[in-house]
């Protein structure tokens, strides 16, 4: 006998096919669409965000326990918003209206409920920096898995934890290599070291007192060091809401702003990290319309109506006709 909440968890489509939630995804495999939708209606309110964002970080998590990397878990959660708001759909369409287009949807989303729900990171790079920070890089087996898991799923995924190889460990001290410079000195900026920068400067840490601490010896060596790479994540809205004020292109409002820093002494010809691009100022643009826009939607609504003044001079419509014009 089913409770009534153990009965709100199950949900049956109009071709018979059920789901029934589940407290968790199943041991030594990647999750399917079906899966997905199972584990999501296990909990309260499960159309909302906040709700998709927690199970995008359990599918996230188990891609990586996997290490097979997968995309940032946001993306993942809009995937899952979108399955959701899809499943909704032919959930709750009208019975009266069920016709022969509603089951050629519900046939389509059926077809490939039972294969992966593919998250996997295309993007070489960013597979390469996720390598770096879980320290532990994707293997020709771990390819092999993630393909047969997007086929056959026979292949499974061991809840053991197994010893690090020669190579692995390698890769470990060779991550390690990147420094995050304090943030007393440079917030949001990182500085990169390779290892030819540690035996470049092996003599400065060499002439370093003993009698010193770890971390003492760690801030002296930076702060001698030159910056080899300092990235500018400064953002600009001020500056981006008067370019679009003043009808600003890009190129002019970058060169105003980059000689107004030189004036101020922000900007020289040893430190130019301040230096302001006009693709970042492009982009600081477009988040400001963004911006604007969403805050206008929120006070204003939706336009019911347009309303004219009733100027005939400005609402008449001049037509040429054959002889005359109306």
């Amino acid at each position: 006998m089913t409770t009534r909440r153990s009965a709100s968890n199950v949900k049956v489509l109009h071709s018979g096919y059920t789901f029934t939630g589940s407290k968790s995804f199943p041991s030594g495999i990647l999750p399917t669409k079906c899966q997905v939708l199972e584990r999501i209606i296990q909990l309260e309110n499960f159309r909302i965000v906040n709700v998709a964002n927690d199970v995008a970080k359990e599918i996230h998590d188990r891609w990586v326990w996997c290490n097979v990397y997968p995309l940032h878990y946001l993306t993942i959660s809009k995937k899952v918003q979108a399955l959701v708001v899809a499943f909704s759909k032919l959930d709750r369409y009208p019975k009266k209206k069920r016709g022969a287009s509603f089951l050629e949807k519900e046939a389509e989303f059926l077809s490939d409920i039972n294969k992966l729900f593919d998250v996997f990171c295309n993007d070489n790079e960013q597979r390469r920096r996720l390598e770096k920070d879980h320290k532990l890089r994707m293997t020709d087996e771990d390819f092999v898995f993630y393909e047969d898991q997007k086929s056959r799923r026979i292949g499974k995924c061991l809840d053991v934890a197994l010893p690090l190889t020669s190579s692995d460990q390698t890769f470990i001290r060779r991550s390690e290599s990147h420094v995050i410079a304090p943030s007393s000195q440079c917030q949001n900026e990182i500085i990169t070291l390779s290892t030819t920068d540690y035996v470049s400067e092996s003599e400065s840490l060499a002439s370093l007192s003993t009698d010193t601490s770890q971390s003492s010896q760690v801030s002296r060596f930076l702060a001698e060091m030159p910056n080899p790479c300092i990235q500018n994540r400064k953002k600009w809205p001020n500056l981006a809401r008067i370019c679009e004020r003043y009808q600003l292109s890009d190129r002019a409002a970058a060169a105003v702003a980059n000689s107004v820093l030189v004036d101020v002494g922000l900007v020289t010809e040893d430190d130019k990290t301040r230096i302001i691009d006009r693709s970042k100022l492009r982009r600081s643009v477009k988040d400001a319309e963004t911006k604007s826009g969403a805050k206008s939607k929120k006070n204003f609504g939706l336009v019911n109506a347009v309303y004219l003044d009733g100027r005939k001079d400005a609402t008449q419509i001049v037509a040429q006709g054959p002889n005359e014009k109306h």
